[in-house]
């Protein structure tokens, strides 16, 4: 409250001492007014409502729950946007310009949380900022559709640009009043900055963002807040109890024990299907015709079951990133974090790393832009030797304008033949079911039919319509590599389930979705995987649940390769810890806890945690734990 307090007068100090030393008094002015017959000079008071319209701006088009937001949380925002315009205030001359950009951020601010939440569930988030030439690639598959809010914001930002252009003014004041006004002005600088830097928000402000809710959050806390809060958390911070040589000795009791190589050297190839999952996993539905027809029908499968994921709608490299690395979403700050563009992944440890040791060729494919998340810089940090995009298939078909999962397939399936006799590691990330699931782009495609009812939620019927592609495709993949005479394990997987309707999903999950606990959130964070092979491999077959961190190090072991000091670890902690992601983990009794809770699988946590610090963020780690 102190700190409030004291930036509240802060900003009436900078106004005070700007209308003092910087422009004439406004005496003066009233009496010059009355001389001229003009209105006095209005930037000072456009500067002092700045906050509180900037605040307006991004609220009303953004927040659905603003009259209920608490006049507490209000006045933070309004302090902290306060600060933000001081700063840019004092450092452009163009004082006017201040205020007329810092409107038009409002409602641009405003405007993409409204349709990010349309399109993916949550709002901007701070690593958007670094990937937002992803973003501009995909946009293009969504409809931005005006609403009534977006409408009424613009005409309101633009109304308040056009008083600002024709308000009056006066020019500023000159000599040594002028020169202490810009002293003063350098002097607030250093404390804005002091106070962005320093202050921390959710300690501050009691901020506690539910992770798998953001746009709760934000509704509740104010954007703003909610944006510098999860900014601030981005940095990772040193496991508490954390020892290079500790975590060494853990380690090195899981290093591989030299043995004779496996009799068999399968080629591997492993595939994240964009968008893949089965929406029955959120709860009961039937629909007239079914969609995963072939999944389910496959019965040769070494293992098949729901895999756990951390994100929704979005931000697919960060479920390819818990399956290259064996490392988990659970540790590192926020939902809104993308390792692949938030930090190095230089000496990273990952399946192709560890392959290379064993002699494979390694190739990516990913028939879309292959800057998209940072993937060019990231694939060749990981040890792929080729990294193919969309450029590289030749004569594509398409469905919604995006290559299909079965010409995807037919390029897989090619990469393979170029090889074919010499031990290679495919890894392929698709783009068929990619999010804006407009029913008009599916255009000569045959709709699913959906029960009675639901025909008003045609962004599910154009799901459907694509899982059923995506199901006969997979299908075909398969029925290839049943006729190869040479060894393959293939490893399937969903990155994530769709963003689609809020309605139809509460409907589904039979209560709202603020209201879910962790246990039912987690249902919409849940894809199917399956690994199969064409050759006896001597596994058991299971139908098992894990984690996208898990499945690397269950595909290598499935294949017979021996992994790393990491992947045995990981394989360990799956008896323990059965699955895990952003949002908590289960034990063995299928309860999910949260990061913090203490159960009987806290130690496994805690290790896990250290290790992965070890893996990611320190510089003097032995390298050799993870190849």
């Amino acid at each position: 409250m102190l700190i409030t307090l004291f930036f509240v007068f802060l900003c009436a100090a900078l106004w005070a001492a700007s209308g003092l030393f910087g422009r004439i008094s406004l005496k003066k002015a009233h009496e010059e007014s009355e001389k001229t017959g003009r209105i006095p000079d209005m930037t000072d008071l456009l500067a002092a409502v700045t906050p509180i319209v900037s605040f307006f701006l991004i609220e009303f088009v953004s927040n659905d729950a603003l009259r209920s937001m608490p006049f507490r949380r209000i006045a933070e925002n309004i302090l902290y946007l306060a600060v933000l315009f001081l700063l840019l205030f004092c450092i452009l001359p163009w004082k006017r310009v201040a205020i007329g950009l810092f409107w038009i951020a409002g409602f641009l601010f405003g405007a993409m949380n409204h349709y990010l939440a349309i399109f993916r569930g949550n709002p901007l988030m701070p690593t958007d900022i670094f990937s937002v030439g992803t973003a501009l690639q995909v946009a293009g598959g969504y409809e931005f559709t005006p609403t009534k809010k977006i409408v009424f914001g613009a005409l309101l930002c633009l109304a308040c640009i056009v008083f600002l252009c024709v308000s009056p003014r006066k020019p500023a004041a000159h000599g040594k009043k002028r020169l202490i006004g810009l002293g003063l002005r350098e002097l607030f600088v250093v404390a804005c900055m002091a106070f962005l830097l320093q202050v921390n928000i959710g300690e501050t402000c009691g901020i506690r963002t539910k992770l798998w809710d953001v746009q709760k959050a934000y509704n509740k806390a104010g954007a703003v807040l909610s944006f510098a809060d999860l900014t601030q958390r981005m940095q990772v911070a040193k496991p508490e109890g954390y020892d290079r040589e500790s975590t060494n000795e853990l380690l090195e009791s899981y290093d591989p024990v030299e043995s004779e190589d496996s009799a068999v050297r399968p080629m591997i190839i492993a595939v994240m299907v964009e968008a893949f999952s089965d929406l029955r996993a959120m709860g009961d539905f039937e629909v007239p015709e079914e969609y995963l027809e072939n999944w389910y029908a496959r019965t040769d499968y070494l293992y098949r079951g729901n895999c756990y994921v951390s994100v929704l709608g979005g931000n697919t490299a960060n479920s390819e990133f818990e399956f290259l690395t064996g490392n988990s979403m659970g540790f590192l700050p926020s939902v809104g974090i993308l390792p692949y563009q938030s930090y190095s992944m230089k000496n990273v440890g990952n399946l192709a790393s560890i392959l290379e040791e064993d002699g494979y060729l390694r190739t990516a494919f990913h028939p879309a832009n292959k800057k998209n998340w940072n993937r060019q810089s990231v694939y060749n940090e990981f040890g792929f030797e080729r990294f193919l995009g969309k450029k590289d298939v030749e004569n594509p078909v398409r469905i919604r304008n995006r290559i299909s999962d079965a010409c995807n397939f037919e390029k897989l399936i090619e990469l393979y033949e170029e090889n074919r006799g010499r031990q290679q590691f495919l890894f392929n990330v698709t783009m068929q079911n990619h999010g804006g699931y407009e029913i008009e782009d599916m255009e000569g495609q045959q709709l699913i039919q959906t029960k009675e009812g639901w025909e008003k939620y045609t962004d599910l019927t154009t799901y459907l319509t694509l899982m059923r592609e995506s199901d006969k495709a997979i299908e075909e993949l398969i029925s290839y590599f049943e006729s190869v005479d040479e060894p393959v394990i293939l490893c399937i997987f969903g990155d994530h389930q769709p963003s689609l309707d809020r309605e139809w999903r509460e409907s589904v999950l039979g209560k709202s979705e603020d209201e879910l606990t962790l246990q039912e959130m987690q249902k919409k964070y849940v894809t199917p995987y399956l690994i199969w092979a064409n050759y006896d491999t001597g596994i058991a077959q299971q139908e098992t649940d894990l984690s996208a961190n898990y499945l690397g190090a269950l595909l290598l072991d499935a294949a017979g390769i021996q992994g790393s000091a990491y992947t045995n670890f990981l394989l360990d902690m799956r008896q323990y810890v059965p699955a895990i992601n952003a949002f908590g983990y289960m034990t063995t009794d299928g309860v999910w806890h949260s990061m913090d809770e203490k159960t009987e699988a806290s130690e496994w946590i805690d290790e896990y945690r250290k290790i992965e610090y070890n893996a990611m963020f320190d510089s003097g780690r032995d390298s050799a734990y993870y190849r």
